[in-house]
């Protein structure tokens, strides 16, 4: 593959900035990526070894992993699983650390696999059922005294905000001949004490369809449809206070009420209603149950989006003078289309352990917006996801033990999102930094009840960095230190 030479910082000001408040309810590239990312759960026999699941998956999740998997279930079979996640961020900011967590419980999985032709010759299966494909829940927490001479307050009137405006922390310059505006001014130069607060959740839920022919001995076919619907609500908290007292005067020369500037809060939320389709396309090789091969291909999601932005601020003095702004609900309709997926995966069976791994290509250079937006932002935004983001390869790999005449089995595997940059990185000082990376370790036990029942459980810890930006570019950056924890609880029965 060719890819595109970029650096961390270009990677960390495309994937991770939050929102630029230069640009009120502006879509963002992080808008893109939150619905182009992989899940890393669909049920508990997958999610134990590393979902490594594209070569030996024999039940209803290969639907979304490679649905010629489908042809090797055994008659016909219900799947049902529940999710437990835990996530905990670890915010630094101006070296004080705030940790703050956050946790959903779900329905995750539904799902039946009927196998219409048990011949081994052309063994053929039909799937129907549900998944919850992707979960929104995240959150943070930041509290720190910022020294330096930069504040939202002077970012936003750095732009001529009308927000700084209106809450009389800045104001109008104009020419003294004409009285034409010129700009805005403020009197503030860093010195406040920043927090702030993002709470996310929601997700989203997958309604598929899928098929696998066994069109020659050993070789599967399969193919799905999947329709996506879902939910998204982000709520986005950030306050600046003058805990030191610096500005006790007139912070607003047109205002005398403006005097003894206490603090500044913003809130901001986006909620998102989401409907969208893809299908995927996969083929197996088997010998018997000894090796197989398998290559799958995921077209991209194609999502509408329907957005309700709310906006609010408010701005405090002494003996309790305020001002307030606030925008009517704005509502937004758009598009926005995943990059193709491209999977290969091997595994091995020698008796009573299975080994297998898999690598899953994806190009986020082809993540676009489709239509909705104003013509020239959405295509600025394009270009920009165009010129900085790059390929990402994915590793999945486990193994399975299998304990003899006691349907009894243990689980392990890890998961890795490379990134292009660190070919450059390591090419450049011979190192290689995997903290930016999600990183995964899992584990799992199963116990398989003769032919009809079986009960599984997967546990997965992932640890990975996150920088973001709070405003401007690189002026209030929060470090956060991400730890998550999924639990799921899978059970299979069969006629």
């Amino acid at each position: 593959f060719m890819f595109k030479s970029f650096s961390i910082v270009k990677i960390l000001v495309a994937t991770l900035v939050l929102y630029s408040l230069t640009q009120i309810s502006a879509q963002t590239v992080e808008d893109a990526l939150r619905l182009s990312q992989p899940p890393i759960y669909s049920n508990a026999r997958a999610m134990g070894i590393g979902n490594a699941y594209s070569v030996i998956g024999n039940d209803y999740s290969g639907i979304l992993f490679n649905p010629a998997t489908l042809g090797l279930t055994e008659g016909t079979e219900f799947t049902g699983s529940i999710n437990y996640d835990f996530y905990n961020n670890n915010s630094t900011f101006f070296n004080t650390q705030t940790p703050f967590t956050n946790s959903t419980t779900t329905f995750s999985q539904f799902g039946i696999v009927v196998q219409l032709n048990a011949d081994t010759v052309n063994a053929f299966a039909i799937a129907l059922g549900y998944t919850h494909t992707a979960d929104f829940n995240r959150a943070r927490q930041f509290d720190g005294y910022n020294p330096s001479n930069n504040t939202m307050i002077e970012d936003l009137s750095s732009n001529n905000h009308e927000v700084s405006r209106a809450l009389h922390v800045s104001y109008p310059v104009t020419d003294p001949n004409s009285n034409e505006y010129l700009r805005d001014e403020t009197i503030f130069n860093g010195k406040l004490q920043q927090s702030g607060f993002d709470l996310e959740s929601g997700g989203l839920n997958a309604w598929s369809l899928g098929t696998s022919y066994e069109f020659a001995p050993n070789i599967f076919l399969g193919g799905s449809v999947n329709y996506t619907v879902g939910s998204y609500l982000g709520d986005s908290e950030y306050i600046e206070t003058d805990i030191n007292n610096n500005y006790n005067f007139q912070t607003d020369l047109n205002d005398p009420s403006s005097v003894g500037f206490t603090s500044m809060t913003k809130r901001e939320t986006r909620e998102w209603a989401i409907n969208g389709y893809d299908f995927r396309l996969g083929v197996l090789y088997k010998l018997w149950n000894f090796v197989g091969i398998a290559v799958s291909f995921k077209t991209p999601t194609h999502y509408s989006i329907v957005e309700n932005y709310t906006y609010s601020a408010e701005s405090k003095f002494a003996k309790g003078y305020s001002k307030q702004y606030e925008l009517e609900v704005i509502e937004k309709k758009y598009q926005i289309s995943t990059p193709f997926e491209f999977t290969t995966g091997a595994m091995v069976n020698l008796w009573i352990v299975t080994a297998t791994m898999q690598a899953t290509y994806t190009d986020y250079s082809q993540m676009q917006y489709e239509g909705g937006l104003d013509y020239t932002y959405q295509a600025t935004v394009n270009k920009y996801i165009k010129s900085n983001l790059d390929p990402l390869l994915r590793l999945n790999g486990g193994a399975e033990f299998r304990l003899p005449l006691t349907g009894l089995s243990a689980r392990a595997g890890a998961m890795l999102a490379i990134t292009p940059s660190h070919i450059d990185q390591k090419r450049e000082t011979g190192v290689v930094d995997f903290s930016y990376d999600k990183k995964y370790l899992s584990a799992g036990i199963g116990f398989r009840s003769g032919y009809d029942l079986e009960f599984d459980i997967g546990y997965t810890f992932g640890w990975w960095t996150v920088i973001n930006e709070n405003y401007g570019t690189a002026q209030s950056t929060v470090n956060n230190d991400i730890q998550s924890h999924n639990v799921i609880f899978t059970t299979s029965f069969r006629l």
